[in-house]
């Protein structure tokens, strides 16, 4: 059972998210998963992807941007009265 309590997005929040994730590029969507599932550095993730520093950054920004994008827009998402600001 949901509980406003443990958790910031409900499950259809998550649908959502899900939904955002996969109208990003594959580069974007495997950047934003070595970053924040793997936990890799962007200089890790820089040189695994023969990128720059800057390029991976840039990356990160502008699909956060989408995903931010997309979901506060959508018309079930809960969370979209909130200005959100997803930090890289």
């Amino acid at each position: 059972m949901y509980s406003q309590q443990n958790s910031l997005f409900t499950p259809t929040d998550h649908e959502i998210l899900k939904r955002a994730m996969l109208m990003l590029d594959w580069e974007s969507r495997f950047i934003i998963e070595m970053r924040f599932w793997e936990f890799n550095t962007i200089e890790d993730i820089a040189r695994l992807m023969s990128m720059t520093w800057d390029e991976v950054d840039q990356s990160l920004k502008t699909s956060f941007n989408k995903i931010k994008d997309y979901c506060v827009n959508h018309h079930e998402f809960s969370r979209n009265s909130l200005n959100l600001k997803l930090a890289a």
